[in-house]
């Protein structure tokens, strides 16, 4: 409102989505650990969303839930921008997990998202009387590579898949192919609308299971 009266009306939904991009490189262990190299660019509300997290923690508070939410031993940390509010928050670090897939009767079984992936669906509600509340919109993109162990090869992999919700409401793609000794998987997840209102719930609710099933599937790779 201006000081002559007049008055325009303002948006309070963003018109960017706020974006959560992960770049995973990790190394299968015949012991069925891995080590990788983790690196996430957080932008707009998803780094808002971070940086307060952060703030209420020390370094070393907040590596330990991240170990601890994940099963993880994180080894070298680094962070660009924390204090920078107009550019993107980046995280950087190496890390260490035991017990990462399965090994049974010479076949690795392997979830290429490993900790990442959505281990269930949040919507378990049959009905919904109140709209679903995202926050705002969003991406969520994920790039991972994976390194075959030696003495491994492909036998199987997950089909690609790519959905919609109806309304442009939201979409999801998954793909996963084979370069050499390397599997090289893309996924992303868009929330298009912060508000889903109930009689959109059912879709929403089969979207995410679909989603939780494919990004659960697993790999299987065989001894050569």
């Amino acid at each position: 409102i201006t000081k002559d009266g007049n008055s325009v009306s303002i948006n309070l939904m963003p018109e960017r989505k706020s974006v959560d991009m992960m770049m995973m490189n990790v190394s299968l262990n015949t012991d069925g650990s891995i080590d990788g190299t983790c690196k996430q660019r957080l932008t707009n509300h998803n780094a808002l969303v971070f940086r307060d997290r952060y703030s209420v923690k020390t370094e070393e508070e907040f590596l330990e839930e991240l170990e601890q939410n994940h099963n993880l031993e994180i080894g070298e940390f680094d962070m660009e921008n924390l204090s920078a509010l107009g550019k993107p928050l980046v995280e950087s670090f190496d890390f260490h997990k035991e017990d990462a897939f399965e090994v049974i009767d010479g076949k690795v079984y392997v979830t290429p998202l490993f900790h990442l992936a959505h281990q269930s669906n949040p919507f378990k509600l049959d009905q919904r009387e109140y709209p679903v509340d995202f926050g705002y919109p969003q991406t969520d993109r994920y790039m991972v590579n994976i390194e075959i162990p030696e003495g491994y090869e492909v036998e199987t992999l997950p089909d690609p898949i790519s959905m919609a919700l109806p309304d442009d409401l939201g979409s999801f793609m998954y793909a996963i192919k084979q370069n050499g000794n390397t599997l090289s998987l893309s996924t992303k997840l868009e929330i298009n609308s912060a508000i889903v209102v109930p009689y959109q719930y059912g879709s929403l609710k089969e979207f995410f299971r679909q989603m939780v099933e494919k990004q659960t599937e697993k790999v299987v790779l065989k001894k050569i």
